[in-house]
């Protein structure tokens, strides 16, 4: 493929979110319009699985490829070495710019015994951040209207004004508009917590799906 074909990748991941609460995937219930409209123009991989149901052991494989069971990533509490080779440096050789987007959770939680509030209000520090070339990251809040983020080795966090899931992709957005290398392909990453607990959301959107019927099990509550 010629330099200047080469795609753009953008990849979205959310926490704790099963395909079958995905209307593309039959759910009578969920509105997921934009997910469908991705559905509709590009792939679905039907058969894909995660090879460990664990939000650090399956971050961990999906950056490195490695099986988490091989290299000892036990669960929760668990940093990745600045060793491991990354999704990052394979396009970052190939040319790409890279740029990662939210939630992180491979720095251990900052060995967190305390808040996620404390946690969130902590940098990665650039060492650990899988060498990500542009960086608008945090480790984990859960907490999806006071979450803060970290802009590449900068220790001063910043507010995400609002529901977390609608700045993290005003972040990205802004930046594929204003701020990237034109020159070269991009490939980022957005991770944003929802639809993992707390399970807060816009009031709009909030109100409309207590106004709504719910189906089970095909009857209608």
């Amino acid at each position: 493929m010629s330099e200047n074909r080469r795609p753009n990748i953008l990849i979205l991941l959310s926490d704790q979110l099963r395909r079958q609460a995905l209307s593309v995937y039959g759910d009578p219930d969920a509105r997921t319009p934009h997910i469908e409209a991705l559905a509709a123009q590009g792939v679905r991989f039907t058969q894909a699985c995660s090879t460990y149901p664990v939000c650090v052991p399956f971050r961990f494989t999906m950056m490195t490829g490695e099986y988490a069971h091989t290299r000892v990533v036990p669960a929760i509490e668990y940093r990745m070495a600045p060793t491991e080779r990354t999704l990052a440096d394979e396009f970052n050789e190939a040319g790409y710019e890279t740029v990662y987007v939210g939630k992180w959770h491979l720095d251990s939680g900052h060995g967190r015994m305390g808040s996620a509030l404390q946690v969130n209000r902590t940098p990665v520090k650039r060492t650990f951040q899988g060498r990500w070339h542009k960086w608008f990251g945090f480790e984990l809040r859960n907490g999806p209207f006071d979450t803060y983020y970290f802009e590449d080795d900068d220790p001063e966090p910043i507010p995400i004004e609002g529901y977390q899931t609608d700045g993290l992709f005003d972040i990205g957005m802004d930046y594929l508009r204003q701020g990237r290398d034109v020159a070269r392909p991009f490939c980022m990453v957005i991770s944003v917590e929802p639809p993992h607990d707390p399970f807060e959301a816009p009031q709009e959107l909030q109100e409309a799906w207590e106004a709504r019927d719910i189906t089970l099990g095909g009857v209608n509550i």
